[in-house]
């Protein structure tokens, strides 16, 4: 866990200050840069028509919430390829799900957003969005502590659940309805890199 305490002196720029919870794992908190890169997996199996989606836990300040989303988090330089940000969001999608995204696959990813994040320091300031392809035979191995749970889910069942919000009884992340239909759209960019990464660091 963490806990960040917002300090906001008057007339000032918001402040800070946290501790780590749990000092036997490593700090997740970003170290106070305003400039992380994300990036989030929109899996399919076009084949089998269906969508890899998890469910988050997340801390509202009083108790854990569930929400879907899909699997995504900060650019690593020790471990992503610094040419290719897909690789990001296809290492997050393998460490929450284990499903494992193909060298080809990550080369041919197609970009379809891109959103900014500048106020909040514990979120990528640039986070991008990619699409895959992959197989929905894969074993699924949610990730503990993170992700209550992985699936693959029919697409028509997720699109159908617009008006509601809701997937399972769990409500559905924002954003996840307009980035199903971008992906299963085919728009996109491939191989694009908008951004340099000098001057951004890691979670």
């Amino acid at each position: 866990m963490e806990a960040a305490i917002p300090l906001r002196p008057e007339g000032r720029s918001p402040l800070a200050r946290k501790r780590w919870l749990k000092p036997s794992k490593e700090c997740k908190i970003p170290p106070g840069a305003t400039h992380n890169i994300g990036a989030q997996a929109v899996v399919i199996d076009s084949a089998a028509k269906k969508v890899l989606l998890v469910v988050e836990k997340r801390w509202t300040g009083k108790k854990f919430e569930k929400i879907w989303q899909f699997p995504g988090g900060c650019y690593d330089p020790e471990k992503d390829d610094k040419a290719l940000i897909a690789s990001t969001a296809a290492r997050e999608a393998a460490e929450e799900t284990g499903v494992v995204i193909d060298k080809e696959s990550i080369e041919k990813a197609r970009m379809i957003a891109q959103t900014a994040f500048p106020k909040n320091q514990f979120a990528p300031a640039l986070n991008q969005t990619y699409v895959f392809e992959a197989s929905s035979e894969q074993i699924l191995k949610p990730q503990d502590g993170e992700i209550a749970q992985a699936k693959w889910i029919e697409t028509d069942d997720v699109l159908a659940a617009e008006k509601s919000g809701m997937l399972d009884e769990i409500p559905l992340g924002k954003g996840i309805i307009s980035t199903m239909k971008s992906a299963l759209s085919g728009h996109g960019l491939q191989g694009c890199l908008p951004f340099r990464l000098a001057g951004y660091s890691e979670c």
